[in-house]
């Protein structure tokens, strides 16, 4: 894409905007991820966050937190996350928010609750004014676009009965609620947008495929139309909605399609047979969330997830424990999930936090398993519980090493983002933004690209992308950050030795697994293993592949093969 060359020159320049417009249009591409590669040849030293660009992506990573849906992430970090003002209908202000006041204060309006909100721009005034009276008609959801008395872009927020705050402090169910980067799920969004704006069902259409990551070419190809037809709605979209570049609307789109999954309350489903999302407090105060699978007398198993998962396990785990007389207990890492952040982020404070975990649950003896990159972290707890853990098994594990040859692009990104934490911060905010079932699908389908084996696992099972779908969004309920932490710690944990080991260590891995290959784990590990099991029919996706049987394996202590 254009952008990658564009974005690397201003990179080294230090203007950080363009490579930021560069990761909104490729978060939703998986196919192309590749292409960041060129576009973060930034200096090794160049990790911290460029002042200019500071205020912008902090507003990203705001939106990121709006866009978590009910029951991620902090019950009580929604409120002040959310960008709110209660208005009555005639725009009293009933109650504000600290992030609302950011947000209107001083340039776009004067905020003082028991008074009239006062927008400076009168073009502002009458837009609310006929926004608050369409919601309180429709009882739906109005998106409106505030002007900025400046040059810069317009605020987009939605205005809706107070009644769709679900959990809110604020609610008041005789108010108007005002929300800034607004969320609403993806089914409605896009109707509430050709409401709000006027765009005909062709102009929409391109709209979502723009908002895809596809190319204006592209776009035209798959709607069946010609450039020029696709070039002429464009022009009509951006008049519409008061924007003039293309990467302002796929921002714009992104971020009222992400945050509107807060405004209303998901409908009742038929009930998981996954346990509930617990938690303890740990020494300092953070809180550390976890499940807890099987029965809480079986012979403990503490699971490390990996780099983009949480601590919801493959379907039938539970039934599984049950049957293998396992506890199984699957923490989610600091800043992934539910999980506090850490401050001080490292393989031997995770492993910390774990051992803490162990007292509080009274897991006497655990074994301990690492799943891809949980496989350093399981083998630090190792060094710390001494003879305390029974065992330790390694599921397509990645060692902090860097390999000498890297062999699939994602490896060489993987590489580029750990020198880069801001950009990783908020490639995944953006990314959590854009989430949606079909782009799980389509980061999967690029995983299992690079090896046969995962090729034909991933056309046999289908099925495994809802799971994909819901860990992968539990992992990003606040955004990147967590995920910018661990690869810090990655690249600050190439020196690890493993002294101190007293548990044997088991290693299981694919031998077509191109993304994290058995030979650079078996090399890291060196003579602690007690055991290697080459799956020779798998990649990098046996975890999936084998999971029951390398559940049962660990269940029966044996050391008959898994494949």
């Amino acid at each position: 894409m254009a952008h990658v060359g564009q974005a690397k020159r201003a990179g080294l320049e230090g203007d950080a905007r363009l490579l930021v417009e560069t990761l909104y249009a490729l978060a939703a591409h998986p196919e192309s991820w590749e292409q960041l590669i060129s576009a973060l040849e930034l200096p090794r030293s160049a990790t911290g966050l460029p002042e200019e660009v500071a205020a912008e992506l902090e507003g990203i990573h705001k939106v990121t937190a709006l866009a978590r849906r009910q029951g991620e992430g902090p019950p009580e970090g929604q409120a002040k996350d959310v960008g709110l003002v209660l208005l009555s209908p005639s725009a009293v202000v009933l109650a504000c928010c600290a992030l609302a006041r950011g947000v209107l204060e001083p340039h776009l309006a004067s905020v003082a609750v028991g008074t009239r909100l006062q927008l400076h721009h009168p073009d502002n005034h009458e837009a609310l004014q006929r926004a608050l009276v369409e919601a309180k008609r429709s009882g739906q959801h109005a998106i409106l676009r505030l002007e900025r008395p400046t040059a810069g872009a317009p605020v987009f927020c939605y205005v809706a009965d107070s009644s769709a705050l679900a959990g809110s402090a604020l609610r008041n169910p005789a108010a108007l609620a005002l929300m800034f980067s607004a969320p609403e799920p993806e089914a409605q969004v896009w109707g509430a947008i050709g409401k709000s704006f006027g765009l005909t069902a062709a102009e929409l259409r391109l709209a979502a495929k723009l908002r895809e990551g596809l190319a204006l070419s592209e776009a035209a190809e798959e709607l069946g139309v010609s450039v020029n037809t696709v070039r002429n709605q464009l022009r009509a979209i951006f008049d519409k909605m008061g924007l003039k570049r293309q990467s302002d609307l796929i921002r714009t789109l992104t971020e009222l399609a992400a945050v509107g999954r807060s405004l209303v309350v998901p409908s009742a489903s038929s009930a998981s047979e996954d346990p509930p999302i617990r938690s303890v407090q740990l020494a300092d105060g953070r809180r550390l969330a976890f499940r807890d699978y099987g029965p809480r007398s079986g012979r403990p198993l503490l699971i490390y997830h990996g780099g983009m998962s949480s601590s919801l396990m493959p379907p039938g785990t539970g039934v599984l424990a049950n049957a293998l007389n396992l506890r199984v207990v699957c923490a989610e890492r600091p800043g992934f999930g539910q999980s506090d952040r850490r401050a001080d982020y490292r393989f031997e404070t995770v492993a910390e936090d774990m051992e803490q975990l162990c007292d509080r649950l009274e897991l006497h003896r655990p074994a301990l398993c690492g799943v891809v990159s949980g496989a350093p972290f399981a083998l630090a707890t190792a060094q710390r519980m001494g003879d305390r853990a029974t065992g330790v098994y390694l599921l397509a594990g990645r060692p902090p090493r860097p390999v000498e040859q890297n062999l699939s692009p994602l490896s060489e990104l993987r590489a580029r983002f750990e020198s880069h934490p801001w950009v990783v911060e908020t490639f995944y905010a953006i990314l959590r933004m854009r989430l949606s079932p079909d782009l799980a699908r389509r980061l999967m389908k690029r995983l299992a690209s690079f090896s046969e084996a995962d090729r034909a696992y991933f056309d046999a099972h289908p099925e495994m992308i809802d799971f994909v779908f819901a860990y992968v969004t539990e992992c990003l309920a606040h955004g990147g950050r967590g995920i910018a932490d661990e690869m810090t710690a990655f690249r600050r944990g190439q020196t690890m030795n493993l002294t101190g080991i007293r548990a044997p260590v088991v290693i299981w891995h694919g031998v077509d697994d191109r993304f994290s290959p058995m030979k650079d784990m078996v090399a890291f590990v060196g003579d602690h293993v007690s055991e290697v099991q080459p799956l020779f029919d798998s990649g990098h996706l046996a975890p999936f592949k084998y999971w029951r049987k390398m559940m049962e394996r660990i269940g029966e202590g044996a050391s008959h093969p898994i494949g």
